[in-house]
């Protein structure tokens, strides 16, 4: 009887902690704007773009998304994303596309995002 009761208690903190990891995000920029990609898994995850010649990248070291569910995955709402500088994006989900509303401007980020499919 201990052991179905250790077993079930795993099972349960497994679980929960499978349920609680934070989103899996995949978005780029469209063109004509310079090539840029946000990635997240989780709570954490990098953003890459490219602004006059230089290649830029950023680590983001936090998630906040309080998009909705509809049928089972995200739809319209907020991302808050906050990169390692301290710089925080926030990017407005209509459909499949992301619209940044704060930083994405001071950091010389494309506007406008796009889902793409996550490898």
């Amino acid at each position: 009887m201990k052991v179905w009761v250790v077993l079930g208690a795993g099972a349960f903190v497994w679980l929960a902690s499978a349920c609680s990891r934070g989103p899996e995000i995949h978005i780029t920029s469209q063109p004509p704007a310079a090539a840029a990609d946000i990635r997240v898994e989780g709570d954490s995850g990098s953003a890459t773009w490219t602004w006059g010649h230089g290649d830029l990248k950023e680590k983001i070291i936090a998630v906040a998304d309080s998009r909705s569910k509809r049928g089972g995955h995200p739809a319209d709402g907020d991302i808050r994303l906050t990169l390692e500088d301290g710089t925080v994006l926030r990017l407005a989900q209509q459909r499949s596309f992301f619209i940044c509303q704060a930083g994405c401007e001071k950091k010389h980020m494309p506007i406008t995002w796009v889902s793409a499919a996550y490898e």
